[in-house]
């Protein structure tokens, strides 16, 4: 049981663990349902963070390295959220070692853990320069450079949903107008189709039955996505993008139009475009980038 270490990844409708292996086996899972309970205050979140860890601890045997992902703005120690949006603002600045009794708890932003995931075990391995784009309730990224994942000032680098589209439009959560999560998060969609559909599943089977207003707000979130991923393209200049999220499950009805629009817009020198897939990891994948987080800090 050595080189093991644990990671959590603290969700809006669940907390997720694993205990990890030193080659990326999961050897244990650990699921705690909070099913976006509104009602949730900090110190249930808390607990319910124990509730996931106590048993991958049992499992492993001994102490392990821990890291925990969770939405947000780290410290620079990563030892908690500095900054987290919504209704777990009374997590801020929760030291969560002392919390859970363990020596270290390393903590690191749900997106970022996603990208540390697959390029270290999944999609993205051994590719140094990755761009990273979550679409689900909203739009969240990261950003791999030469092999290191980008914090930037205040660690606030990669929040991709979080450009601006179209200064015209609704304002978000960090006021700026008309962004990308404004486009494409599922979290708008009522408000994007005037109230026909509730959600992204609503929206995608309406696509598929043939409804014309359900293709034209489809197919125009779709062209705002590829835009707004090649104007980062022209930033960041990845070898990778890997997107992930609920939203991937649309398979080829999300691929096949985001490619078409990415042959548009994309800058390609010498004919070179920059490939996308789909992300390995899912319903796990927060906590297994928490793992390997905590194991690779452990490390150093």
């Amino acid at each position: 049981m050595d080189d093991l270490s644990i990671g959590i990844d603290l969700g809006g409708t669940s907390i997720k663990g694993v205990l990890l292996s030193k080659d990326g086996r999961i050897l244990q899972k650990s699921v705690v349902r909070t099913n976006d309970d509104p009602d949730l205050i900090s110190e249930d979140w808390k607990e319910n963070v124990r509730e996931a860890l106590v048993p991958l601890q049992e499992c492993a045997g001994k102490a392990v390295p821990v890291g925990l992902s969770a939405p947000g703005l780290t410290d620079t120690s990563h030892t908690c959220i500095n900054y987290m949006p919504g209704r777990l603002q009374g997590l801020e600045g929760c030291v969560w070692a002392d919390y859970l009794g363990v020596k270290k708890v390393w903590v690191i932003n749900d997106a970022k853990s996603a990208l540390l995931a697959e390029s270290r075990l999944g999609a993205a391995k051994s590719i140094l320069n990755v761009m990273l784009i979550t679409l689900g309730t909203g739009v969240g990224g990261a950003l791999l450079i030469d092999g290191r994942i980008h914090e930037g000032f205040l660690n606030r680098a990669g929040h991709i949903g979080h450009i601006s589209m179209d200064r015209k439009a609704p304002t978000g959560i960090l006021n700026l107008p008309g962004t990308l999560e404004y486009f494409a998060g599922n979290a708008t969609i009522l408000e994007r189709s005037q109230g026909r559909y509730a959600s992204t599943a609503a929206l995608l089977d309406a696509f598929r039955s043939g409804d014309a207003e359900a293709s034209n707000i489809w197919l125009d979130s779709i062209d705002r996505l590829a835009i707004g991923l090649c104007s980062l393209i022209n930033v960041v200049s990845p070898e990778l993008i890997v997107i992930g999220g609920g939203i991937v499950q649309a398979g080829s009805d999300l691929f096949e139009p985001l490619e078409e629009k990415m042959a548009i817009y994309e800058w390609r020198p010498n004919d070179i475009r920059t490939p996308i897939v789909c992300a390995n990891f899912q319903q796990f994948t927060g906590a297994v980038g928490a793992a390997v987080f905590a194991k690779e800090k452990t490390d150093l």
